[in-house]
């Protein structure tokens, strides 16, 4: 008898995330077993959403959380968007599962999983690039790409899967073949509270996992005695040697040289740490038959090499958009915390005159970590809190302007030959974009027009 054949599952959010366990679900329970509830009232609901769940024509409670039905449920799925830690859930908190908790019930391929601050969406991009060049079946998704229960497939050879905290924090154990946590950086504030807590739940994605890999430059992402003594412990890092690590400037993984880092298209000592956890990540796949003499051979071979050389990263993550007259626009829009722009302006430290746009929404941020440091030249702050980030820099020349395209302005005048201009804004987008997305297509398109 499977969680599926008489439980009661009541599925909170209409997100994209909440309809794809409410789709999966309706496939799995009979439609009395299964309810749909959403605090936002009809009319701030997708209609779409809507149109779906009369469709399938299942029960369903908008605009407050409704108790009786918190009662009835065996399992409550909580969307990602929605705060476990609201006193309405409180009595509830032992019935609290999400689609990774689903996922986990009926996935039959091994799941790799990556979480961290920043870095994530590199990481499982490569790692599935990676996996495909080997020949293997896989599919990505998560917290990027698509939601996790619409990727299930028995032909699968491997999920590699992108977990946020959000996701991690009411999943519980899921049994992973290999689980990474790449790095810990202020991010969430607003939700988790504090650092430790935001911690602890990040970490909670090496229980159960048979090969956890952490950052030996993070102590942060390390894991407890107890979890490592479960699992086998693999280390990579970009300053010290490690399982992965760089030897006179080469890729070495478990002892292998393997190529130059020069040879590689991503830029900075943060996407050097990326690719590193993610040649960890595939050569994890038989951890205990991995020894010197074989694993150049059976993990790391030419095709392999040749795509790692060849992969540029994606979108907005610390992309080259445009060079003229000796000045480079780096667009890294996906920066939505103040690590990731850290880790932007450090990676880039062979750039000495940075001037660096930052803004948005601060999610309760601690930004004093971008007054300490010294390749800024000039930063540009716009958006709801880009005037108290820059308030927070005395040392580099400010200036503070309501729009992106005000900021792309300002940077294109003071800009100078030599000079790199980085879009890092720390902060989320959503005081004027829809998402990193849209606001890294508007920075694209700003750059265009002012280099015309």
């Amino acid at each position: 008898m499977t969680p599926f054949d008489t439980s009661t599952f009541l599925v909170l959010g209409l997100g994209l995330t909440g309809m794809s366990c409410v789709e999966f679900l309706h496939a799995n329970v009979a439609s009395k077993q299964l309810r749909v509830m959403d605090d936002r009232p009809a009319e701030a609901l997708s209609e779409p959403a809507l149109l779906k769940l009369n469709e399938l024509g299942l029960d369903h409670h908008v605009s407050s959380w409704n108790e009786q039905w918190l009662d009835w449920a065996d399992y409550i799925v909580i969307s990602p968007g929605i705060d476990p830690n609201q006193s309405v859930f409180a009595p509830y908190q032992a019935k609290l599962i999400n689609d990774l908790t689903l996922f986990s019930w009926v996935a039959k391929a091994p799941i790799y999983a990556v979480t961290g601050s920043n870095g994530k969406s590199t990481v499982v991009h490569l790692l599935e690039t990676l996996f495909k060049a080997s020949g293997k079946n896989v599919a990505m998704g998560g917290n990027f790409g698509l939601p996790m229960l619409s990727l299930l497939d028995n032909a699968v050879d491997a999920y590699v899967l992108e977990l946020s905290s959000f996701q991690l924090e009411v999943a519980g154990e899921v049994a992973y073949q290999a689980a990474s946590f790449l790095n810990l950086s202020e991010d969430h504030m607003d939700r988790h509270g504090d650092m430790a807590t935001y911690g602890q739940i990040k970490s909670s994605i090496y229980q159960n996992a048979a090969v956890c890999i952490s950052n030996a430059d993070d102590q942060a992402t390390w894991p407890t005695p107890k979890a490592s003594e479960a699992c086998v412990h693999w280390q990579f890092s970009t300053k010290n040697a490690a399982d992965a690590c760089l030897i006179d400037g080469c890729l070495s993984v478990h002892g292998q040289a393997l190529l130059s880092a020069d040879e590689l298209k991503l830029v900075g000592e943060h996407n050097l740490s990326n690719v590193l956890a993610a040649l960890l990540l595939i050569s994890a796949q038989e951890p205990k038959r991995l020894n010197q003499q074989d694993k150049g051979d059976k993990v790391f071979d030419e095709a392999l090499l040749k795509t790692l050389r060849d992969y540029s990263g994606l979108e907005y993550r610390c992309q080259l958009i445009a060079e003229k007259n000796n000045i480079r626009w780096v667009n890294d829009s996906k920066g939505t915390n103040v690590g990731a722009t850290v880790a932007a302006c450090e990676g880039l430290s062979d750039q000495k005159n940075l001037i660096l746009l930052v803004g948005g929404v601060g999610k309760d941020a601690d930004f004093s970590e971008l007054g300490r440091l010294n390749t800024i030249k000039s930063a540009i702050g716009f958006g709801r809190d880009g005037r108290d980030i820059i308030a927070l820099m005395s040392q580099t020349q400010t200036q503070y302007v309501e729009t992106l395209e005000e900021a792309v302005a300002c940077a294109n005048d003071l800009a100078e030959a030599g000079d790199t201009v980085l879009f890092s804004p720390a902060c989320a987008s959503f005081d004027q974009f829809t998402n990193y997305q849209a606001r890294g297509q508007a920075f694209n398109a700003l750059v265009s027009e002012v280099l015309q």
